[in-house]
């Protein structure tokens, strides 16, 4: 976006996270109210919509982004309260954030979306707890982060809990009944038929927004592919944007965007971006 100083992108993240938390607001409580339309005006067919997101992946895609820029924020709020040994900070804020966009994650039902942020979580506690440990090895102040963390962390759950146990309920019986084993069965098909529909124009490909009207050559060869029952499936997409993007676009389409990709990552490894730059310049004029 071209934005370079700190300042900036911390004030715009931040709006972000206030955004996605307000939306989360919305959509936990339009979901307690057992609400079947969005706003309570529009149907949508779906019945795990989430706030005004009708698909669940793209609910637990938003959700999950958003909860992980809100738990930077709150990490970097703590760390800098040590730093400056400041009495109070927004960090307490940022992480009731967090914990009620990670129940909006949950209340989405979206199997990948918990996985992933559930995985990325995980590794960023390690990683953040490790550094902080490591810095500030005097215990000062951690019980009371682990106590107002936990009460957080309850109340969040309480409010999943209240909002949508019903729900919950007839979703765990809907997967225990096989329906997640038939949606990875469908889309590890339609992978496979989707390798065959790419090396069949592996060069130029099949062009940019093709792959929903030449699928339907590949998807009749699985039964599988082509109905649920009585409903007849459409597949619009494969759900892989990488193989889409090699049957949309080919070899010669999918280098360039390969090349600008790779260079941007040998640019940010380069210039370490991950690095605190500020605190490496102070120690270095210090020593």
């Amino acid at each position: 976006a071209g934005i370079t100083h700190r300042r900036s992108i911390v004030w715009l993240l931040m709006a972000l996270s206030v955004n996605a938390f307000i939306f989360a607001s919305f959509g936990i409580v339009q979901r307690a109210s057992g609400a079947d339309r969005i706003y309570w005006a529009r149907p949508v067919g779906f019945p795990y919509f989430l706030a005004a997101i009708i698909y669940k992946n793209h609910a637990a895609a938003f959700f999950g982004l958003l909860a992980s820029v809100t738990m930077s924020l709150a990490i970097r709020a703590f760390w800098q309260s040590r730093w400056r040994r400041a009495q109070s900070h927004p960090g307490i804020v940022f992480l009731f954030f967090t914990f009620i966009l990670m129940l909006a994650i949950g209340l989405s039902f979206s199997i990948s979306g918990v996985l992933l942020f559930g995985s990325a979580l995980v590794f960023s506690a390690i990683v953040a707890v490790r550094r902080y440990l490591k810095t500030f090895p005097q215990p000062r102040g951690r019980t009371s982060i682990l106590l107002t963390a936990g009460i957080l962390l309850l109340l969040a759950a309480g409010l999943g809990a209240a909002s949508n146990r019903g729900d919950l309920q007839y979703k765990m019986h809907v997967m225990m009944s096989g329906n997640a084993s038939h949606s990875m069965t469908t889309r590890l098909l339609a992978a496979q038929r989707g390798w065959q529909m790419f090396t069949d124009r592996w060069f130029f490909g099949w062009g940019a927004g093709c792959f929903q009207y030449g699928f339907t050559k590949y998807q009749h060869q699985e039964p599988a592919l082509t109905r649920v029952g009585p409903v007849e499936l459409r597949w619009e997409h494969v759900h892989n944007d990488g193989l889409e993007c090699l049957i949309e676009l080919g070899v010669a389409g999918f280098l360039p965007i390969a090349f600008m990709v790779g260079y941007g990552l040998r640019a940010m490894i380069r210039l370490s971006v991950w690095r605190d730059r500020k605190s490496t310049r102070l120690n270095s004029s210090h020593i």
